[in-house]
């Protein structure tokens, strides 16, 4: 029997037997704040499968929690799926209570944030010391056994969802699902596994866009990488930003920096009175350390724009620079701004299951994969970059990997479902290409009426947050999505791409004045 039928089988069990919400414990509300006080927030557990083609073995739990709406029944279900791999529901929250997305859906809609097997209050998939890969690959082995662990996959994942979906749906109440990044990857193994459309939601939402035959994380520091240097390419047609340089190329500018600093030749570094931080003492190096650095910046909308002033003052090295520099790498040692730069939507993200399924299904696009020297080596000319490929090639000679089944590689067909896709063009963590890509394979021989793909200029990762304009408080890609949502899912409201924010070279905004107070110690970003 298939994972598929099996699958079936199981959630009209779920389905018949009837599910209760509950409130939920104290530990887990205490986590979402005031917003349960204006909705109720409940709790549901379910039993599913280890795995799901052997229904009858061990059982694990699948959790999700659910903001409900104002009133019952609700107008409909919006199911949010977080990335990784490794998110969980729960990291989603802060944004939808930031953005008041219960209030954006008129109080009509419950949402939904389910945690993916492995991670949260489903069952986790845990060590005690994940960077002792070894030790941690052996606590694995003894606790769940080699099968074991190999269930922690995205298609058993798929199946937890579905019997989530299945158990809290409504009559007459329409289920609309998420995804942003890995959740999309996660949506649309979903969707391959379940192709009728009374098995599916009414419809979905890709946003920064997986394509799961071309994205790898052997290939992640390259895409940011190439993100970045399409950054720093645009400052050229920008009158302010270009004539910083004094008419050089910005690329070459950093490339000359960057140089340097790989071949041990002395820099701005050396002046500096301030104590560096540990990005950029061994067992790193400066040039990993403002590569690192420059990744984190490139992938936050609001902090992007410090990318090129830093290399500025790291080349001029005036009195000025130094002064500010020492006030940057002040700021880069305090623990709590290193808690804010790096707080995004993957707050809450468990390593083990993410190391889990990069190594079993989402490594790399040849097998077996370049081997750790040749990472090694693409690393030293990467700009943008943490390092993060070397970590996840480091893993594959120690972790105990699970084969990918039939569904990896492959794309969901349509089938007439509604689906909107959203993709920034300045993507770091999962490029436009991607995106393009699923699209393509997507309205290939079928009706391409029902699928959506809306770019969304200067935008990064995760265009429902990412994606400010001029004349609303509400990003525009959440704002497309609301519209979709109010429309039927026949219409995208796509006015608000006229009024994105540009990128802020020059400093004059009250926003990056404050950023660059923040980091630099000044209002002014250049000091020109």
């Amino acid at each position: 029997m298939t994972l598929r039928c099996v699958a079936l089988l199981l959630c009209a069990a779920v389905w018949a037997e009837g599910i209760a919400w509950r409130d939920c414990p104290q530990a887990i509300a205490a986590r979402f704040g005031t917003v349960q006080l204006k909705y109720q927030l409940q709790c549901l557990n379910i039993s599913v499968p280890l795995d799901w083609s052997y229904p009858e073995g061990e059982h694990i739990t699948a959790f999700t929690t659910r903001l409900s709406a104002s009133a019952s029944p609700a107008q409909g279900q919006l199911w949010m799926l977080q990335g990784g791999p490794g998110g969980s529901g729960e990291s989603i929250y802060p944004f939808v209570n930031s953005m008041h997305l219960m209030d954006l859906l008129g109080g009509g809609f419950d949402v939904v944030l389910p945690d993916h097997r492995g991670v949260g209050f489903s069952t986790p998939l845990w060590c005690p010391n994940p960077a002792d890969v070894k030790g941690c690959v052996a606590y694995l082995d003894q606790t769940w056994g080699s099968a074991g662990l190999h269930q922690f996959t995205t298609s058993n994942a798929a199946c937890d969802l579905h019997a989530l979906v299945r158990a809290a749906a409504e009559p007459g109440v329409p289920q609309y699902i998420y995804g942003v990044s890995y959740g999309t990857y996660w949506l649309q193994r979903y969707l391959q596994i379940y192709t009728e459309s009374d098995e599916r939601p009414a419809g979905v939402i890709l946003d920064g866009i997986v394509s799961p035959d071309r994205f790898k994380f052997l290939q992640f520091d390259l895409n940011v990488d190439n993100v970045g240097r399409d950054f720093v390419s645009r400052c050229e047609a920008d009158t302010f930003c270009s004539s910083a340089f004094d008419g050089t190329n910005a690329y070459n500018v950093m490339r000359v920096l960057f140089d340097r600093l790989l071949n041990g030749e002395g820099t701005c570094f050396d002046r500096l009175h301030q104590p560096l931080p540990p990005i950029f003492q061994p067992p790193y190096s400066l040039k990993l350390g403002l590569a690192a650095l420059f990744q984190t910046f490139i992938c936050s909308q609001r902090a992007r724009v410090l990318v090129l002033p830093t290399v500025l003052r790291l080349t001029r090295c005036s009195d000025e620079d130094l002064k500010a520099l020492d006030h940057f790498m002040a700021v880069l040692a305090n623990v709590s701004f290193s808690q804010k730069i790096n707080s995004t939507l993957y707050s809450y993200t468990d390593q083990v299951l993410g190391v889990n399924i990069i190594q079993g299904e989402m490594l790399s696009l040849v097998s077996p994969p370049p081997t750790l020297v040749q990472i090694e080596r693409l690393e030293r000319g990467l700009m943008f970059s943490a390092g993060g490929s070397v970590t996840n090639r480091f893993y594959y000679d120690f972790w105990d990997r699970y084969e990918p089944d039939e569904y990896a590689n492959g794309f969901f067909k349509v089938n007439g479902l509604p689906v909107l896709m959203m993709n920034g063009n300045l993507d770091p963590q999962t490029p436009l290409y991607l995106g393009t890509e699923v699209h393509r394979h997507l309205v290939a021989g079928t009706s391409p009426t029902s699928v959506t793909f809306e770019l969304v200029d200067l935008a990064v990762h995760c265009t429902m947050a990412n994606s400010p304009v001029d004349n609303s408080d509400v990003p525009c890609g959440l704002q497309m999505m609301l519209s979709w949502l109010g429309s039927g899912l026949q219409a995208v409201n796509t006015t608000c791409l006229a009024h994105l924010l540009p990128v802020d070279w020059e400093g004059t905004t009250p926003d990056t004045q404050d950023l660059s107070t923040e980091m630099f110690g000044v209002p002014d970003l250049w000091q020109l």
